[in-house]
């Protein structure tokens, strides 16, 4: 009883005060926290790795966009070899200037999908130095506000093939942030997921989700078995098995690993 009188004058002080508690909650389990890779967590999860008895031998980053993602991978696994995806021609020189003389990283200006061929892709033609761009022209123009697209035709591999092609035979680390169309690189790499090498995949998730038409349940079927973490600036938040109450379609990243990675069998949160 005094529990729900306490909940009730929460919430009525949060009314008067003008706080959007659904908007609190969602940032204290990792979702729509967007800030600097300090702030979400991206740096402290790749340090907590590091700290972990995991080999880090390949590490693939998937929409490389500026390079600092890759810098920030190098930095921390410098003993790592680092592929670096980015189809875009003018932030692909941006990685390019970001990346000069760091040996461990080798930057292609190619994206990874699920089959081999061109597509287009669009950015906002007015502002063409932001780092927002992605197959889906309709996202961009609903959710933002974007009246002017730019349309680039870029080549895209599947993941299989370049693997094939490399003679790669394992991932440890992969980063996937293509606005939306993650699944698909997913999809593209169904031959090293089949054969558990892809062991840690984190990937963003966010309202471009919409306009592709894909739910965080397509992601726990594309990668059945694996144990599901939200990354936040504290921790991870466990997942635990699917609900429809992870279909939130707001900005965050979500760490995958699989059941042969050691150390990740609790059903609790873990604390950086």
């Amino acid at each position: 009883m005094a529990s729900k009188l306490i909940e009730r004058s929460l919430i009525y002080l949060a009314k008067k005060l003008k706080v959007d508690l659904l908007s609190h909650a969602h940032i204290q389990i990792g979702i729509a926290g967007y800030n600097n890779f300090d702030q979400t967590g991206e740096k402290k999860v790749l340090e907590f790795l590091a700290k972990r008895n995991i080999r880090f031998e390949t590490i693939f980053d998937v929409g490389a966009n500026d390079g600092s993602y890759s810098l920030m991978l190098s930095k921390i696994f410098p003993d790592a070899a680092i592929h670096a995806f980015e189809p875009v021609p003018a932030t692909f020189k941006a990685a390019e200037a970001e990346l000069q003389g760091t040996n461990n990283v080798k930057l292609h200006q190619f994206g990874l999908y699920r089959e081999n061929c061109l597509l287009d892709i669009y950015n906002d033609l007015e502002n063409p130095n932001s780092q927002i761009s992605t197959v889906y022209a309709d996202g961009l123009k609903e959710f933002y506000a974007v009246n002017e697209l730019q349309q680039t035709k870029i080549e895209v591999k599947t993941l299989d093939s370049f693997a094939i092609d490399q003679g790669i035979n394992c991932i440890d680390f992969i980063k996937i942030d293509v606005e939306g169309a993650e699944l698909s690189v997913l999809q593209g790499a169904s031959t090293m997921i089949s054969k558990a090498c892809l062991r840690i995949i984190q990937f963003e998730f966010n309202d471009f989700n919409i306009s592709s038409r894909t739910f965080i349940k397509d992601f726990y079927i594309a990668l059945n078995g694996y144990r599901f973490f939200r990354i936040t600036s504290q921790g991870l938040v466990n997942m635990h098995t699917y609900t429809t109450n992870h279909e939130v379609f707001k900005y965050q990243n979500i760490l995958a690993l699989h059941p042969a990675v050691p150390g990740f069998e609790t059903d609790e949160n873990i604390q950086f």
